[in-house]
């Protein structure tokens, strides 16, 4: 035992798999997921090729685009630096400076009566005009005492030129020129002819400075700034006056170029100078500056607002930005929505009040909008390239280039931006698109798979129809394939055909056979133990507490088998065997065996019996009726009853071949009371006897092994329920 336990300990288990899917299933999931892997491989190796390719496309032209108005840029700034070159060599705009700076000299000798009352109404124009608008762009107002001009020379040309230029609607008629006004004679001469320069050059304005004294001789647009003495005077901190003494200081170095930022003079607005040195033979004699064109600068960044058709889409914007980070241009948000554009940096936290302030003031982001850090601006100095994404002064993610300009002078940079989301949008939409069309051909490649499987494997689905319904126990017509059926699929159905016509007679043959068995076990068993075994109970075994046992020995019937007539003598025995079953069966008693000559019935086996005693008893006395009508046939045929009452184990025995019996001191007591009986005669035990009812007559008989009763008269029978 211990040996065969452990061999099934080191059996191994097999583990059963429920097969939920069909072979054609599993081919067309096996056909869907090569298809599936190979364009997923091969979508995934497109995509990642084809977003490279795009990137490096759209990337180019973006820097296509920033070198193309880093070009536009340079060639206005270096032209302005030419035109301002040109006209410091000019011997005629030389000669003209010197006029103006003789003719301002000799404006010393004016006396106090020559500008009387121009004093006053200078001052007001400054109060009322100047300060104001200097306060609203930087923010804070200056010092009226600060701007006002010192001498009288100033005061007398900034009252005649100054006031009527800046208010058209004042009275332009300011008299007649003072005594030794020699000034306005060279300004009548040359003004017309300077203008013009300025016109032809796309200049915004032309200085001519006295290098000796710092004077601004001439100004074509004489703001507050003409007549001033850039050394002394209230604008010689001004960007103006630095390029002018660069120039003075160094004349070999040339042409000037200041950077951008807000000028008093010019209420403010950001502004940029170009100087250059005008020589008499080797001898300075004069500066020549320009004021930039800011306009220009913003047309040429702005591409006149044409950005979606120069191909900069929805966001993408190029602005000049200076050393410090900030813009020297403006920007297209603040071009195309101003308010929202002040509100959008504002939540962004990209400019402070007072920014935005001058801003609104200036009508333009130039110096006032940071947009590059330090850090970065030290990148672009040291030659390394800003070119990627990162947060923008709009407050999203935006891809940056930043492209130096090659003009001497400040170092100035262009810079495109581009909202990363339109940059990257063709790529997430060629992604998109790409997909989808994999997941329609994902899902045509599924349904040609499904079908093409279904088809191929049609006839192994008719053979295994077929099978189930021979499973089934249904009846259906043979298995058909298709005419272009592979022929191994053919013969595979055909002879499954045959097994199946095979199965189907031996069926016939074992379910015979079983109703053949079904009907002798029904005729040997109980009919409860018939059922329990029809229905694969083929161990039954009862444990019946209390149940009666009549034993029916038939006295002479071993003389009756050495009979010659064996079918007389088969027949006389099956009568008695059928009698005895029939009388058994109508007093509730249930045939066990028949042993040789005793014939073993039970009442209270299958059936429960609560009178299984009395029951018992007057089984024995209608076979002992019977007997003595079948010994007026067979004179040697008499019947000896034994019966007792107690627990009795019933079951069925073997395997096999299955035998119905039963076991226990009960069954062993009736036998032996049985053999103990005379011929005729009913013995039964003090534990029948116990329950018998009193109306039962029986009396004694001592036997050798104790004391018998013996039925003296037939017991009534009484019907009880179950």
């Amino acid at each position: 035992m211990a040996d065969e336990a452990a061999g099934a300990r080191s059996t191994p288990r097999v583990r059963r798999r429920v097969v939920t899917l069909s072979m054609g299933t599993w081919l067309a999931i096996a056909l869907l997921a090569v298809a599936i892997v190979s364009l997923i491989a091969a979508s995934a190796v497109t995509l990642t090729r084809a977003s490279s390719v795009a990137d490096t496309l759209l990337h180019a032209r973006s820097r296509a685009l920033l070198s193309l108005q880093s070009g536009e840029v340079e060639r206005y700034l270096q032209g302005t630096r030419t035109s301002v070159s040109a006209l410091a060599a000019s011997e005629r705009v030389a000669r003209t400076a010197d006029d103006f700076a003789t003719a301002y000299q000799q404006l010393g000798d004016l006396q106090p009566a020559d500008v009387e009352g121009a004093d006053d109404e200078l001052a007001t124009w400054y109060r009322t005009e100047l300060v104001p608008g200097i306060g609203v762009a930087t923010g804070q107002a200056p010092d009226l005492r600060r701007l006002l001009p010192e001498t009288t020379a100033a005061r007398y040309l900034q009252h005649r030129h100054v006031i009527v230029d800046a208010d058209p609607s004042a009275d332009g008629d300011v008299g007649e020129p003072a005594a030794g006004d020699t000034w306005s004679t060279v300004h009548a001469e040359a003004d017309p002819r300077l203008t013009d320069l300025v016109e032809a050059s796309g200049l915004e304005d032309l200085y001519l400075i006295d290098a000796d004294t710092g004077l601004v001789v001439y100004s074509v647009e004489k703001l507050p700034d003409f007549a001033t003495s850039l050394d002394v005077g209230p604008y010689s901190g001004s960007l103006l006056a630095q390029a002018f003494r660069r120039v003075r200081d160094d004349p070999e170095a040339g042409v000037v170029s200041s950077d951008i930022a807000p000028y008093l003079p010019a209420s403010g607005q950001p502004q940029g100078f170009v100087a250059a040195p005008v020589h008499d033979g080797d001898r300075l004699t004069s500066v020549i500056a320009a004021r930039i064109s800011l306009d220009e600068i913003d047309r040429i960044m702005t591409v006149g607002g044409d950005w979606e058709d120069v191909g900069f889409g929805a966001t993408g914007e190029t602005f000049l930005v200076g050393a410090d980070g900030r813009m020297r241009s403006i920007s297209r948000a603040f071009v195309e929505d101003r308010a929202a554009y002040l509100q959008t940096v504002a939540d962004a936290e990209t400019a402070t009040v007072e920014e935005r302030a001058a801003m609104t003031a200036t009508g333009t982001t130039a110096i006032q909008q940071r947009v590059f850090t330090d850090a970065e601006m030290a990148d672009v100095a040291t030659g390394d390239t800003v070119d990627g994404t990162a947060a923008g002064y709009l407050g999203e993610e935006v891809w940056t280039a930043l492209e130096p300009v090659d003009v001497p002078g400040p170092e100035w940079s262009v810079a495109l931006q581009v909202i990363d989301a339109e940059l990257t949008a063709p790529t997430r939409r060629y992604r998109r698109q790409t997909i989808v069309a994999l997941a329609v051909l994902v899902l045509i490649v599924s349904f040609l798979a499904v079908g093409w499987a279904r088809n191929v494997f049609r006839p192994i689905r008719t053979v295994a129809e077929r099978l189930g319904d021979v499973t089934a126990g249904r009846s259906g017509p043979a298995a058909t394939v298709p005419a272009r059926t592979p022929r191994e699929f053919a013969v595979l159905a055909s002879s499954v055909e045959r097994m199946i016509r095979a199965l189907e007679r031996r069926r016939a043959e074992v379910e015979t056979a079983i109703r053949e068995r079904r009907d002798m076990v029904r005729t040997l068993l109980p009919p409860t133990v018939a059922e329990r075994l029809d229905a694969g109970d083929s161990r039954v075994v009862d444990e019946i507490a209390r149940a009666s046992i009549a034993v029916v020995t038939v006295n002479g019937l071993a003389g009756l088998v050495q009979r010659r007539d064996e079918v007389r003598r088969r027949a006389l025995l099956d009568r008695i065997v059928g009698e005895l079953d029939d009388l058994a069966r109508r007093n509730g008693l249930d045939r066990v065996k028949m042993l040789g000559d005793a014939y073993f019935a039970g009442c209270g086996l299958d059936r429960p019996y609560l009178d299984h005693a009395p029951r018992a008893v007057a089984f024995a006395r209608a076979a002992q009726q019977a007997a003595t009508v079948a010994a007026r046939e067979v004179p040697d045929l008499s019947v000896s009853i034994g019966v007792d009452t107690g627990p009795v184990t019933v079951g069925l025995a073997g395997s096999a071949m299955l035998v119905y019996d039963l076991w226990g001191d009960t069954a062993t007591n009736a036998h032996a009371l049985s053999q103990a009986a005379r011929a005729g005669e009913i013995l039964i035990s003090d534990r029948s006897r116990a329950v018998l009812p009193s109306a039962v007559d029986v009396s004694a008989r001592h036997l050798p092994d104790g004391t018998a009763w013996r039925v003296d008269e037939p017991a009534p029978v009484e019907e009880s329920a179950t």
